[in-house]
């Protein structure tokens, strides 16, 4: 009886805050991107905070259903130049070289794959596994030969080089 009546005063509560601010309330989906961005943004002192919308937007955890949370975000795309070139760097932490797929295309630089992890217990067994799959796209810098770049390989950065014109 508690919980009804809880309920009815909730239900009334939330009708009439709805009635004086003259729209219509829809209850929250977490996996709607426009009410996140509502959410997140709801203070207007957060809009200008650029790690906040990048967090948003890319992530840097996905929780699963037991609670643990592993990181997704292991790929970092990072854009410098010299005197001669126009490089961009591919850092992939948590990627096997072998399973990053980098394509050239229209002007789009598009790199994706997938991001395998396991951890294990003291005897070696698995208890939790995590895979990803990812895609990141980022423009072709301006002004440089985008039909023939060179790819260099340093440690754990993929490293595409870029002729200025």
């Amino acid at each position: 009886m508690k919980h009804l009546a809880l309920l009815v005063l909730l239900t009334s509560s939330l009708s009439a805050h709805c009635e004086s601010t003259g729209s219509e309330r829809k209850p929250f989906n977490p996996f709607d991107p426009q009410a996140q961005v509502k959410q997140k943004f709801s203070n207007p002192g957060d809009a200008r905070d650029i790690g906040a919308i990048k967090k948003l937007f890319f992530g840097n955890s996905i929780q699963g259903i037991t609670g643990s949370i592993m990181e997704s975000n292991d790929v970092e795309i990072e854009a410098r130049e010299d005197d001669k070139f126009k490089y961009v760097d591919i850092i992939a932490e948590g990627v096997n070289k072998d399973d990053l797929k980098i394509n050239i295309k229209d002007e789009m630089i598009m790199v994706s794959g997938q991001i395998k992890k396991e951890e294990k217990n003291e005897s070696g067994e698995i208890i939790s596994s995590f895979t990803s799959s990812f895609m990141r796209s980022v423009p072709v810098p301006e002004n440089v030969d985008s039909l023939n770049p060179d790819f260099d390989l340093s440690g754990k950065k993929i490293i595409i080089k870029f002729k200025r014109k």
